[in-house]
């Protein structure tokens, strides 16, 4: 069988390549200025470069690809990281045997494969220039380096960009397979269930034809398989979320609140600045923007949005919010939508910035969400 993109797909690959290398360029930069000028580090470049990337949760998806789970009691807590992301280092280590290097690689590859499936969807939404803004957001969003180094965010966005690519195509088995392995990858993937079963029912689709987005509920059995057979429980990954995270599920708006209460009676602080005033930003401008886009956005877009919304504010500490709302990817679309020049003239290059420096704060140890 003879297979060949369209020359459209082609060019949309190429340019996501370029944009994404070019970008992981200029983060390389700054983690080797980081590790030479600020931390002081007198390692080979490479090793430097490697480390500065591979920062808080790296180790852990990173052990993971090394060792898999283990019913060990001081190793038991990877169970709360989905095993897909570690599962594609495994696969990739085999080629270029350095864990670090193949979780960059796959980080690439998949952030690759979600921009094409952003700028495809986004020319089927709006003109060229939508697209264009679409993409530009998406490479700079305040958190975006998080597709550039050893976490799950890039193969999430991949999955869920492409699982929604199919189901607008009307190609439901395609949208299920990439659902669940989009749960396999992060545990809110599940919300696409819901989302695109939603998107059925606006096509008016033969629920027939559907039957592949039972797979999407799939994903998360398996998981839960997995808890039950390591740690001895199907929801052995909440204990070690609880003890080792401080994460447990609570009713939505208690974050919020004891938040606002926080942040109006605490004395000012490094402490509230992370914790609570950016994750609350992040929470309310999130919900803001959905609400914004109430009357254009596709409706299984915002139902994907608030759900996944909702999952983020029933845990319990709240200080990935910043990086969590990135999964939002309606984010790309409103933010793209004002015709306005200026509007993007002023906030491409402050989203810029945003991400830039926070990376550097990444990349030298310090929590940038």
């Amino acid at each position: 069988m003879h297979f060949a993109l369209a020359k459209e797909d082609r060019r949309l690959l190429k340019r996501s390549f370029v944009l994404a290398a070019g970008i992981r360029i200029g983060l390389l930069v700054l983690a080797y200025l980081a590790g030479r000028m600020f931390l002081s580090r007198e390692t080979p470049a490479t090793d430097l470069v490697l480390d500065m990337f591979a920062r808080w949760d790296a180790h852990s998806y990173l052990l993971v690809a090394q060792q898999g789970y283990s019913a060990a009691p001081q190793l038991q807590y990877l169970l709360a990281f989905f095993p897909l992301y570690p599962l594609a280092i495994r696969l990739f280590n085999y080629l270029f045997l350095n864990p670090v290097t193949a979780a960059l690689v796959v980080s690439f590859l998949a952030s690759v494969a979600a921009r094409v499936f952003l700028q495809k969807r986004a020319k089927k939404e709006g003109d060229e220039a939508f697209s264009e803004r679409s993409l530009a957001y998406f490479f700079l969003f305040p958190t975006a380096y998080f597709l550039a180094v050893p976490y799950s965010e890039s193969l999430f966005f991949a999955l869920v960009l492409g699982a929604f690519f199919f189901a607008r195509e009307g190609k439901w088995n395609a949208a299920g397979i990439l659902g669940m392995l989009a749960v396999l990858t992060r545990g809110q993937g599940i919300v696409l269930f819901p989302a695109l079963l939603a998107e059925a029912y606006l096509q008016k689709a033969e629920w027939k034809k559907t039957a592949g987005l039972l797979l999407i509920p799939l994903g998360l059995v398996l998981y839960l398989g997995i808890n039950f057979w390591i740690g001895g429980s199907p929801l052995a990954f909440m204990d070690y979320q609880q003890k080792t995270f401080s994460h447990r599920l609570v009713a939505p708006w208690n974050p919020i609140t004891d938040g606002i209460s926080s942040v109006l009676k605490d004395a000012p602080s490094e402490y509230r600045t992370k914790v609570l005033e950016l994750p609350l930003l992040a929470f309310g401008g999130t919900a803001l923007a959905l609400l914004i886009s109430a009357r254009w956005l596709r409706p299984s877009y915002q139902l994907y949005g608030w759900l996944l919304l909702a999952l983020f504010g029933s845990l319990s500490f709240q200080i990935s919010m910043p990086r969590y709302v990135m999964a939002v990817f309606p984010w790309f679309f409103i933010l793209a939508r004002p015709k306005n020049e200026n509007v993007h003239r002023l906030l491409l290059p402050a989203f810029s910035i945003s991400m830039g420096g926070l990376f550097f704060l990444y990349s030298l140890g310090r929590w940038a969400f």
